[in-house]
């Protein structure tokens, strides 16, 4: 039995520095930019978590989220990681360990339960980001731009 979950794609804009920048050297608009949020909860001891929402993020390899959370999933093993963005030199104290997660569309229809690996960082600021590792390898992908709108196919 498959299920397919559905999502909206939401379109963001650059900040206003930028698309000035952009207007003024190449003079044309930015335009925007999509983004793809996704509903997600979490196994805790006792209960599924209230649903975060976090962005899809295709080029992230782990999932993170911030500080907060820690406490709530009473996590009992872990490893310190440090982690690396895009940028050199930018670098993010976590600690890296294996949670159940699930995903949940506006119809209410949930996914089946997976485990990823999830870095919680040691900050709250952090962005919670869902990354790719056993994330990817769960899911097909489908992506309609003219529709506004992603899905995430489950076998």
């Amino acid at each position: 039995m498959s299920s397919r979950l559905s999502f909206n794609i939401a379109r963001t804009r650059f900040r206003p520095d930028i698309e000035h920048s952009v207007r003024k050297t190449f003079r044309t608009d930015l335009g925007t930019s999509f983004v793809y949020p996704v509903a997600v909860s979490f196994k805790t001891p006792t209960q599924w978590s209230d649903t975060l929402l976090i962005i899809y993020d295709t080029g992230a390899t782990a999932t993170l989220l911030p500080a907060r959370y820690a406490d709530a999933f009473e996590v009992k093993q872990s490893v310190p990681i440090i982690l690396g963005g895009m940028m050199p030199g930018a670098r993010l104290n976590a600690s890296l360990t294996r949670l159940k997660l699930r995903f949940e569309d506006g119809d209410g229809k949930t996914s089946p339960e997976i485990e990823a690996w999830v870095a919680i960082a040691e900050r709250d600021d952090a962005p919670p980001v869902l990354g790719m590792k056993d994330i990817s390898t769960a899911h097909k992908l489908i992506v309609n731009p003219e529709e506004g709108k992603f899905y995430l196919q489950f076998k």
